[in-house]
């Protein structure tokens, strides 16, 4: 028979059937697991980044070794890259907070090195982007602001058609969610990518959980280290997903004065 008293105060089961505490003891696991790979990777990845570059430097232009030498020198970046969301999502991004104006930083954004690459394989979806020019300045780590824009947009690019594309916006707002903060800024990222179910936007931050469970395009582990980033600026990030895509939207808060 059921205590009535017992089941009152039973933490609420949301409709993905994960509670929140049990969220947050699997994150924390998480982060603990990806602090200690990531060392023992970084030890590891010495001898397979830096010895290949010098079996190149030593064998002559036509050697057919070359070639491997430096497929084993691109693995190697690759996995040093890795490593490096490794720490991230473990550790966060550590710097000194200070004022962030967000068109800039979503400028460099759109410019960086990842998503050009990501707009070279999917030429056909085009970006738009609208910022309120009133939106006030933010106190923030730039490099890790700019980190977690980056990776809703890489993640938006993959996702999206050419129907519509992606959808950028900078306004003043407490985003969906709502918040508690005196004054925020919502950065919102929206594809027009196929409808995710309810039941799975609990888990979506997961580390891999879209590509792996929802089969969507997923950029490594960029969504779980958004999240953490967010968390650790202070700010909130949720989802919600709907027919006519989803939506990913990073609420900033500032002091309520600008």
């Amino acid at each position: 028979m059921t205590n009535e008293n017992d089941a009152s105060e039973r933490e609420p089961t949301p409709q993905g059937g994960v509670t929140d505490g049990e969220r947050t003891k699997a994150q924390e696991a998480t982060r603990l697991l990806s602090a200690g790979v990531a060392h023992d990777l970084n030890n590891i990845l010495t001898g397979f980044v830096s010895y290949p570059e010098l079996m190149v430097m030593e064998l002559p232009e036509d050697s057919p070794l070359v070639a491997y030498a430096t497929a084993m020198q691109t693995a190697g970046q690759l996995a040093a890259e890795l490593t490096h969301q490794l720490k991230v999502l473990a550790c966060g991004i550590k710097g000194k907070r200070q004022e962030c104006r967000l068109d800039l930083i979503l400028e460099a954004c759109l410019a960086s090195p990842e998503l050009r690459a990501s707009s070279s394989m999917r030429a056909d979806v085009r970006i738009d982007v609208a910022i309120d020019p009133s939106v006030p300045v933010v106190q923030a780590v730039p490099e890790a602001l700019a980190e977690v824009v980056k990776l809703l947009l890489e993640q938006a690019h993959l996702s999206a058609t050419a129907r519509v594309g992606i959808a950028v916006k900078v306004e003043r707002g407490a985003g969906d969610h709502g918040s508690a903060q005196p004054g925020c800024v919502r950065v919102s990222v929206s594809d027009d990518g196929r409808e995710i179910e309810q039941r799975h936007l609990a888990r979506f931050f997961e580390p891999y959980y879209a590509r792996r469970v929802l089969g969507r395009p997923c950029a490594g582990l960029g969504l779980a280290i958004a999240e953490r980033v967010a968390m650790d600026l202070g700010a909130a990030i949720a989802v919600r997903s709907g027919v006519k895509g989803t939506v990913v939207e990073l609420v900033i808060p500032y002091d309520g004065t600008g």
